[in-house]
């Protein structure tokens, strides 16, 4: 129990039972130093749509503090960080509050001169959708003689990464996500600086829900984000008929405060992919100098096969396989048998079969389906998904 400046003892407890067996209303009493009570009084009543957690309690010179959450649950949209000031009888004298993502929010500290100078130090992110980014961070309500200053939040602008990508011709590049990060989980907007000069390029917009490092809110299947900052992650690219060569164009991120660097994204169209069927005995092969993919059916035996720089299918069919499919983004398909299967980098779909497999994905965004057998599955860099 904190012990107040004036000797009496404070005592601050959620009740749970009091109407609903959850934690929500949060009560305290305080016990003076001849042994009278006060209390108990009602700081944060119970809350019906969600729930109240207690976070903090901080005892000062002539006053004392209760820190709580307000969590929104109906729709898991917003967070009430609340910050109640009392004097040492109980009575309420202020309330500071800002609103965060929910479940987003932790107390860092709460420090206080006199109840009119009060800093709040929390992390956590803006609520969905009160109208800013993420800002994902270190956030203060700051109370300077009675007066609310602005948050002390320092924004950081985002950083874009070169991409290179290719395709073979006549076909086209499909929902390739722009490379880009920003320190406060910002959601960013990606603005075309100079577009390709032998293709079709267009942007389209998505939200993966693998992205915030707190609680994802969601109402049903409908996942919460700052959408009003995300825009054009995405792009697709066709290359004009006929032609074989290198492609590029540049882009830049945003998140509405600060922009990233220029980035250059490579696309290299490649002539069509070229079919190689091996034969049914053991075949060692590597086809790192080809100027195409390759869509290589390897039948039976035990075989060895590295692919090229692009987007390779490598079929190991029966015998036990190892399979290599280097940069681009590979089709590699195990079959029956003990496979040693890797997608190095690039967004890589990967398929063990029947058999006991090790499958890695390396760098990338890649899907790996160990198929039947015990399997060894795993993802490396990148936001994959693993299907034993």
């Amino acid at each position: 129990m904190p012990t107040l400046s004036n000797g009496s003892e404070l005592t601050v407890w959620e009740e749970t039972d009091n109407p609903n067996p959850s934690p929500d209303a949060v009560l305290f009493s305080i016990t003076e130093t001849d042994g009278d009570v006060i209390g108990p009084i009602g700081a944060k009543p119970d809350f019906p749509f969600g729930g109240i957690d207690l976070a903090s309690v901080d005892v000062f010179d002539g006053f004392f503090t209760i820190t709580s959450f307000t969590n929104e649950g109906r729709t898991e949209t917003w967070t009430t960080v609340e910050t109640q000031v009392f004097d040492n009888e109980g009575n309420l004298i202020r309330t500071l509050s800002d609103q965060a993502a929910f479940m987003s929010a932790q107390i860092v500290s709460v420090n206080a001169d006199s109840p009119d100078t009060i800093t709040v130090t929390w992390i956590g992110a803006n609520e969905y959708f009160g109208g800013e980014n993420t800002q994902y961070g270190q956030h203060q309500i700051i109370l300077e003689g009675g007066v609310l200053q602005p948050d002390s939040f320092v924004n950081h602008a985002p950083s874009a990464a070169d991409l290179n990508v290719s395709v073979s011709q006549g076909q086209f590049l499909d929902d390739i996500k722009f490379s880009a990060a920003d320190a406060d989980y910002d959601l960013l907007s990606f603005i075309v600086v100079d577009g390709p000069d032998h293709g079709a390029l267009e942007q389209s917009t998505s939200f993966d829900g693998n992205y915030y490092p707190f609680h994802q809110g969601h109402y049903g299947s409908s996942l919460h984000y700052h959408a009003d900052f995300l825009s054009g992650n995405l792009f697709d690219y066709t290359p004009e008929a006929g032609f074989v060569g290198t492609d590029s164009f540049t882009v830049y991120a945003t998140d509405g405060q600060g922009n990233s660097n220029v980035a250059t994204i490579t696309i290299t169209v490649t002539p069509p992919a070229e079919s190689i069927a091996l034969s049914d005995i053991t075949n060692v092969v590597s086809y790192g100098s080809h100027d195409r993919a390759v869509l290589v059916a390897a039948l039976g035996g035990g075989d060895r096969i590295n692919g090229t720089p692009f987007n390779d299918t490598l079929d190991g069919g029966a015998g036990h396989d190892q399979l290599f499919g280097g940069a681009g983004a590979d089709t590699i398909i195990g079959g029956a048998g003990t496979d040693w299967l890797k997608g190095d980098a690039g967004n890589d779909a990967i398929s063990g079969g029947a058999g006991t497999d090790g499958i890695r994905g390396d760098t990338g965004d890649d899907v790996l389906d160990g198929g039947a057998g015990s399997d060894d599955l795993r993802g490396g860099t990148g936001d994959d998904i693993l299907n034993g």
